[in-house]
This record gives C-alpha cells, sequence and structure tokens, in this order.
C-alpha cells in the first residue's frame, strides 16, 4: 500500500468505523465503513477503466453522496479531482472541460447529451450519474473494493478549484494535499470534536468539508 497523507490520516483509521458519517434529509445515514467501501469500489472502477495517477475527473452534478465518494475514490488513486458547479451552462461547462482535460467526466443525463455534441478528445469519457440512484450506465457493485492504494506526495496535487471569474475567465486554482492537513488543528481550536455534527450547504465547500467530517474523528 502507497504512502498518502490524506488517506493514512484522515480515512485508513475509519475504514471499518461503523457510526454515521453522513447524515441525510430523510434522516437516514451511511456508515463510514459503507462509505469508504463504495468508494474503494469507484478506485477499483478507475483502475480497471486505466485511470492513472494524475489524470483529471470532473464531476458536475447538484450536492450528493457520490461526489464525495467519487472524490475520496480521486484521493485513493492519485487522481485530481475537478467539481463544478451544476449550474453552469453548457457554454460555461465546456471553457471547464477544455482547460482542465478530464479523462472521466460525471454529470447528468441530460449534461451528457449534451456533452457528448462537443468536440473531445478522443479518450474522454462520459459517465451519467444521478444525485440518487447513482451509476447509471454500469453497477458500482460489480466491482471489488481497491486493495492497493497509490503513493500521493505531500507536494502533489490533488484537485483544481475555478476561480468565479468576476474579472476575467475562471482560473483552475491546483490545491496540494498539503493544504488540508492543518485542518484537525482548526477544528480543535474551534470546539469542533468527535462526533460533531457538521452542516454541509456551501458549493464552493464541497472539497474542504470533506475533509472537516473525517476531521472531527480525530479528537
Amino acid at each position: 500500500m502507497g504512502h498518502s497523507l490524506l488517506y493514512n490520516n484522515f480515512i485508513k483509521p475509519h475504514v471499518d468505523n461503523e457510526d454515521p458519517f453522513l447524515i441525510f434529509r430523510d434522516g437516514s445515514s451511511i456508515s463510514y465503513q459503507d462509505f469508504f467501501s463504495l468508494s474503494k469500489k469507484i478506485s477499483q472502477f478507475f483502475l480497471e477503466n486505466h485511470i492513472n495517477k494524475g489524470d483529471r475527473v470532473l464531476f458536475q452534478l447538484e450536492k450528493s453522496i457520490y461526489g464525495l465518494a467519487v472524490y475520496t475514490a480521486c484521493i485513493m488513486m492519485g487522481t485530481i479531482y475537478v467539481p463544478l458547479n451544476d449550474q453552469y451552462t453548457l457554454e460555461e461547462t465546456k471553457y471547464f472541460i477544455n482547460d482542465s482535460e478530464p479523462k472521466f467526466i460525471f454529470c447528468s443525463s441530460n449534461r451528457a447529451k449534451e456533452i457528448q455534441k462537443l468536440n473531445l478528445k478522443e479518450d474522454t469519457s462520459i459517465y451519467e450519474i444521478d444525485p440518487i440512484n447513482g451509476f447509471l450506465k454500469f453497477n458500482i457493485d460489480e466491482y471489488k473494493e481497491l486493495e492497493d492504494i497509490q503513493t500521493v506526495n505531500s507536494d502533489e496535487i490533488i484537485s483544481f478549484l475555478y476561480t468565479s471569474g468576476t474579472t476575467g475567465k475562471s482560473k483552475a486554482v491546483a490545491l496540494p494535499i498539503t493544504i488540508y492537513i492543518p485542518t484537525p488543528l482548526l477544528l480543535k481550536n474551534i470546539g469542533i470534536f468527535k462526533r460533531a455534527i457538521v452542516l454541509y450547504i456551501c458549493c464552493q465547500s464541497f472539497i474542504l468539508m470533506v475533509c472537516l467530517w473525517l476531521s472531527t474523528q480525530l479528537f
């Protein structure tokens, strides 16, 4: 198993944790154990479909467990996660696709039909996903859990976040793994401890909230 600061510090300690990880609006929940099992199956799907370390994975869908699971899979594989607001127009989405050059695109069925009409690179694959039903063209449960976590060094990029573009074209901000490491200390200082419940509502905090949830389990 490779060395990854995010995986070893935030994920590995909780792969067998049966406590709730996410609580949904209807009161149901998913445990850390089941969530990371889903993420490892997505990682295995990446592996079997030739997604390699450093490849970009673009995700455009309303907030859901699957966005978090795909991001966690990217951490395990060393791929670069590119989240997009699902309210972007097709023209805006086209710009982000051309700029980030993703190998995989996950999006809604309607957006997938639109993107398929664009002139994409031959090695770019589009996968339809639903915020409730998950992956629509394949059964993720048919994949085993990834066993070999990729080695990801502390200075390597883990995600691209795009700026608002208010002063010109949106630009990708490359975020290295080290940007997330101070999060546990921050949470401890503001009084968030184990079993605290964090409300997740902000689109642009999509990535950081993952570390917030996981970090609350460390104290």
